[in-house]
């Protein structure tokens, strides 16, 4: 089976050796430890089987990259621009592409009202994410949400803020233009809760709504 630790912590390395530094090869050797240190934590384990819908594997990788980075004098802030600038942005440019492209087709409001649909629907069955209002239909869908595991996870670790290297990966639907639109209003890292809205702009009737 092969180590998702070493496979991280190359991608680490990659997007550190990319940003001019020149420790790149110490940043992965300290990434790797601290990810393996982490996956043998009883609250990894216990986040495991607890919330399956929220990727902890995956929200680990931000973890221990805001971790590592601290560790060797990057303030938080410096941390969470390296990672939206150099660990994640090539995927972000791909599905901002794709949005864009369902859009131009007069989709965008079907296709990620339904993404959220059926990721509020698992969030429901693991608890992963908390509603205190929720509404879909051939309109809008708009929700708050109150309680969210991934904002505790991090918190958990004293690096609140972030979470928000997760909480701006939907701002990728901010492209939407033609056919819909989306708005955040608010999120949990800053507030008391995150708030989202999702318009049809084409005011297709149709007959799916909830």
């Amino acid at each position: 089976m092969k180590d998702p630790a070493k496979k991280y912590a190359r991608m680490f390395a990659k997007a550190m050796k990319k940003a001019g530094r020149s420790d790149y090869s110490e940043l992965e050797s300290a990434f790797y430890r601290r990810f393996r240190a982490h996956q043998q934590s009883e609250i990894y384990r216990e986040y495991l089987a607890k919330y399956p819908s929220i990727g902890v594997e995956k929200v680990y990788i931000g973890i221990t990259f805001a971790q590592v980075l601290m560790q060797r004098g990057c303030s938080l802030d410096e941390a969470l621009e390296l990672w939206e600038t150099r660990m994640i942005a090539g995927k972000r440019r791909v599905l901002e592409r794709f949005i864009r492209l369902i859009d131009r087709l007069g989709m965008g409001y079907d296709t990620v009202g339904k993404w959220l649909d059926r990721d509020k629907q698992a969030r429901d069955r693991d608890g992963s994410i908390l509603y205190s209002q929720y509404h879909y239909n051939n309109r809008e869908l708009e929700y708050k949400i109150h309680t969210c595991m991934y904002v505790e996870l991090f918190e958990h670790y004293g690096i609140r803020r972030f979470c928000k290297a997760f909480c701006n990966n939907d701002l990728c639907m901010c492209v939407l233009q033609k056919s819909a639109k989306f708005i955040r209003y608010s999120d949990r890292v800053d507030g008391d809760f995150c708030h989202d809205k999702l318009i049809n702009l084409t005011r297709k009737e149709r007959s799916h709504e909830i």
